[in-house]
């Protein structure tokens, strides 16, 4: 189960970078593709698949670490949307009206 996790995160990882990627060099915020539904897919692939799948695979102590992972990105994940609503302005707070932070809206 964890190395299955771990290989639909990593695909999914790559997707996402790869448009995220390109948004940033062109100075866009990404609303479209994987971050049509969630602001932040690339924290909950991490956070849902890789280091769930890791823990899995690894088990023992390391069932903890997707606790940590979230405390730790709760704390974070707050000055990173200051900055992006601080760059992109009334865009970044329409966006953030219709999807979710890290999982999609229903």
């Amino acid at each position: 189960m964890g190395v299955a996790l771990l290989t639909v995160g990593i695909v999914f990882w790559l997707l996402c970078y790869r448009q995220v990627s390109k948004a940033y060099r062109r100075g866009e915020l990404l609303t479209t593709g994987c971050y049509s539904r969630v602001r932040h897919p690339i924290y909950s692939i991490w956070g849902f698949l890789i280091v769930l799948g890791f823990s899995l695979a690894i088990g023992g102590f390391m069932l903890g670490l997707p606790l940590v992972y979230w405390l730790a990105l709760v704390k974070f994940i707050g000055e990173e949307e200051n900055a992006l609503e601080e760059r992109f302005g009334d865009e970044w707070r329409e966006y953030t009206k219709r999807t979710g932070r890290f999982l999609p809206r229903i």
